[in-house]
């Protein structure tokens, strides 16, 4: 028995639920993407797996938005596994483990902290390495996407929408990097404690989230 049942949107429940079953750490996201490629083909949708198992689907227009800008919709297929188990590390070696999540989204002020980083480690005599590096997103004041979902939000709420500066954009400064021109912004839901075993989603934020994506698509003509 599902335990989301009766939560609305049911079907985007219905998947959550689905996928929040299949065990998918970062760097381990073989079995999530593949469930992600079938589930997109079951529904006649063409599906690209790469080898790192990132996944594109593309999806026809509706009728009347032939001629309309394509629009991309990018989210996260792994999950940060974080737990409350006390660390095993022991500190009378003499040695310890430093991990820091280095963000800005400014890359020049970013490859700015991890040099800072980098000459700690090296007057400590200590060692460093860095993975995952993102490139910059930074704020663009002229953006028509933007601009538009700030109509769509005030139409459906009353008021204008928070524009704030958050860690959750990492991937559009990817595909921003790649695809000239591109307009792009981050949304969701409200989350509570991200990141740490106390992680929590607003459900009913998850509804109105969804509810404004489909406004906003439907403007996008």
């Amino acid at each position: 028995m599902q335990v989301l049942a009766d939560c609305k949107p049911e079907r985007l429940f219905h998947y959550f639920e689905e996928i929040s079953a299949i065990p998918r750490r970062s760097g381990d996201e073989k079995a999530v993407s593949d469930y992600v490629v079938r589930s997109a083909r079951d529904h006649g949708l063409w599906a690209y797996q790469d080898t790192a198992y990132n996944v594109l689907i593309r999806k026809p227009a509706f009728t009347g938005y032939e001629q309309s800008e394509p629009v991309l919709l990018q989210a996260h297929l792994d999950m940060v596994c974080e737990k409350n188990n006390d660390s095993a590390h022991d500190f009378s070696a003499g040695s310890f483990l430093l991990k820091c999540s280095v963000r800005s989204s400014v890359y020049t002020k970013k490859r700015f902290l991890s040099a800072v980083i980098s000459r700690l480690a090296l007057i400590s005599d200590g060692t460093v390495s860095f993975n995952g590096d993102y490139p910059g997103w930074e704020f663009v004041r002229e953006s028509p996407l933007r601009a538009l979902l700030c109509e769509v939000f005030k139409e459906l709420y009353g008021k204008p929408p928070e524009i704030a500066a958050i860690h959750g954009g990492l991937e559009c400064g990817l595909l921003t990097e790649k695809v000239q021109g591109m307009d792009a912004v981050a949304i969701g839901p409200d989350i509570c404690n991200a990141h740490t075993p106390r992680e929590s989603v607003s459900i009913a934020s998850v509804k109105r989230t969804w509810e404004f994506i489909l406004a906003s698509l439907k403007r996008m003509r």
